[in-house]
């Protein structure tokens, strides 16, 4: 039916959402393709004449021949982990444990970012780790800050693996480029400058408002200066607030900021 360096079939449910039925769902797939495999069969002996016992001939399929494996993996483009069935019995409400051991079993393959260790996003070997990778701290910045760093591959990232980050990560970095080559390493440290800037303008923006107010009462030139030094600290707050929904330790915000320990603390209890 196939040649003898076929080892395995495999098929790929690419999935962006977790699936509640996917166990179902991949064990039709799996009997399809193995119900195609005896199709296949079946149409070469009839095209080639061979000469089937009566079994065979009913069966569709001789004694003797063998079927290629089918692994079908689901790849979970999510950060979030996997928390649907992984087993067709984990979906199934029995109620004696005797109807359970003649049903049998089937589960899922599934590849996930958050269950990966660095380890293992080592084996892969294609634009895909990345991928991985970058969907995997797409919600905590100090861990991407690390991969960025420990992986020199982020810098010469080929287009398609940037446009299904660009997708599947849910990042706001400017992926779009009209060079054959991307890299993530600069557009992250692009991204972080902007929520940097983003911050200190707005906190310019009110402290100077601020400021205007106290100026008509105290003194225009006394109240811009008092404006300039509130507007510095909202932008300070309000970059640290940013940090702090990335993710990004504590010690890192103080050094990024110059605010204490104490401010920032402050600034987290506010946005619980």
């Amino acid at each position: 039916m196939y040649s003898d360096m076929v080892f395995a079939i495999v098929g790929i449910e690419n999935q962006t959402n977790v699936n509640y039925a996917m166990p179902v769902r991949n064990m039709l797939y799996d009997a399809l393709t193995y119900t195609g495999q005896v199709e296949k069969a079946n149409k070469s002996y009839r095209k080639e004449k061979v000469k089937l016992s009566g079994v065979e001939f009913l069966s569709h399929f001789k004694k003797d021949d063998k079927l290629i494996p089918v692994i079908t993996l689901v790849i979970n483009f999510s950060p979030d982990k996997w928390d649907a069935p992984m087993t067709l019995h984990e979906m199934i409400d029995f109620k004696s444990d005797i109807l359970k051991k003649f049903v049998p079993d089937y589960w899922i393959n599934v590849i996930e970012p958050a269950t990966l260790t660095k380890e293992q996003l080592k084996k892969f070997t294609t634009g895909f780790r990345e991928v991985m990778e970058c969907i995997k701290c797409s919600e905590d910045m100090y861990a991407m800050q690390q991969a960025l760093a420990e992986n020199d591959r982020f810098k010469n990232l080929d287009r398609k693996t940037s446009n299904v980050m660009r997708y599947c990560s849910g990042l706001k970095i400017d992926f779009e480029t009209d060079e054959e080559e991307f890299d993530m390493c600069k557009a992250f440290e692009d991204y972080k400058d902007l929520g940097k800037s983003e911050g200190f303008e707005e906190g310019k923006n009110e402290g100077l408002e601020e400021g205007i107010a106290i100026g008509k009462n105290e003194g225009l030139e006394e109240g811009i200066a008092i404006g300039e030094h509130n507007g510095l600290t909202k932008g300070l707050a309000k970059f640290a607030t940013y940090l702090l929904e990335n993710n990004v330790d504590i010690e890192e915000i103080v050094a990024q900021t110059g605010l204490s320990y104490d401010e920032i603390m402050k600034i987290k209890e506010s946005l619980a």
